[in-house]
């Protein structure tokens, strides 16, 4: 297939606004890779949302490759790189906590297994559970669509 850099079946006005769309496209994705670079955090992003990205940036690469147009497809190739650059820290980030949380339950375990435990380790684990089933509550590790990668 070749691969033109304009292309000839519309219009030199669309021609200019798809050059226009590559550079808002790079332009709006390099500062939220930056933030998660420097950050290492994507904990304001939904898994499914990303996945979802992931998808439907990788259906209009397919399109774009059949159509053989390059700017349509420099766009979707610059989408489908952030999208799975932003899915790769929101995947260590998802599983940190289940290791987290998998480390507190063992912990908790050993602390209730203990013939001496008083009242007062029970209510301080009491508490930490609370505070611990809160924060999955706030998050979206439950029925997460990447949790099969974890496991």
């Amino acid at each position: 297939m070749i691969y033109t850099i304009f292309d000839d079946s519309v219009s030199p006005t669309m021609n200019v606004f798809l050059v226009i769309g590559n550079i808002v496209s790079l332009v709006y994705n390099i500062p939220q890779m930056v933030k998660t670079y420097k950050t290492n955090s994507t904990k304001d992003f939904s898994s499914t949302f990303l996945f979802l990205r992931v998808v439907n940036n990788s259906i209009w690469l397919a399109y774009s490759i059949e159509l053989g147009t390059f700017l349509f497809l420099l766009a979707n190739i610059t989408s489908v790189i952030c999208s799975l650059f932003l899915s790769y820290y929101k995947a260590f980030e998802l599983y940190d906590i289940h290791k987290e949380n998998k480390n507190t339950i063992i912990e908790l375990k050993d602390t209730f297994n203990t013939d001496d435990c008083s009242n007062t380790a029970i209510v301080i684990a009491r508490e930490d559970i609370k505070q611990r089933i809160d924060e999955v509550d706030n998050s979206d590790t439950i029925n997460d669509i990447s949790s099969p990668l974890i496991n």
